[in-house]
């Protein structure tokens, strides 16, 4: 797979700061598979005929509640039913989706320990200065490449709850414009 390295530009009338490539900065690397997560319209016309509903750009109409599509036990989240958007949105869809499906086997749409503990007491303060300094991503803890060979463990082990309100705090103004 070829990939380019990227630079963030100055932050566009959106907020966001913009990918720019590094001219030159192109290399390879060698891999087996490769699961795109572009965030694009899927194909929907296997669906057709079959009770489902779409918008004009082709993605399912859904019950904005429970991401339900009209079909019996059938839902529906992500791109396929908001188009291209990102990957907290399509998590957060499952979730919703989730709690639905809940209901229907005869659930509650509660579930137990729905946010870390840790992390539900602890007081974040505020300084109007730091949060107006930018910030580096923090790294994501990662097991050692010599535990990788031969297993399917996650590589990524996650953040401890002090790094997680870390990367929180730099991701907190990623909205502030110029």
């Amino acid at each position: 797979m070829e990939c380019r390295r990227m630079i963030l530009s100055d932050f566009d009338k959106s907020g966001r700061k913009r990918p720019l490539p590094i001219t030159g900065s192109e290399f390879e690397v060698d891999v087996d598979t490769v699961i795109a997560a572009i965030g694009q319209i899927p194909e929907t016309e296997c669906f057709r005929g079959n009770g489902f509903k779409f918008d004009s750009s082709g993605a399912f109409l859904v019950d904005p509640e429970t991401l339900a599509t009209g079909v019996p036990a059938v839902f529906a989240g992500g791109d396929s039913m908001r188009g291209p958007a990102s990957a907290v949105e399509a998590m957060a869809d499952g979730q919703k989706a989730a709690k639905a499906i809940d209901k229907i086997l005869g659930g509650d749409r509660l579930f137990p320990n729905e946010y870390r503990d840790p992390l539900k007491g602890m007081k974040v303060s505020y300084d109007e200065e730091a949060y107006l300094e930018e910030r580096q991503r923090v790294a994501m803890p990662e097991v050692p490449l010599t535990d990788r060979y031969h297993n399917f463990k996650e590589v990524e082990v996650g953040y401890t709850a002090r790094l997680a309100v870390e990367e929180a705090k730099r991701c907190l103004h990623c909205y502030r414009q110029e």
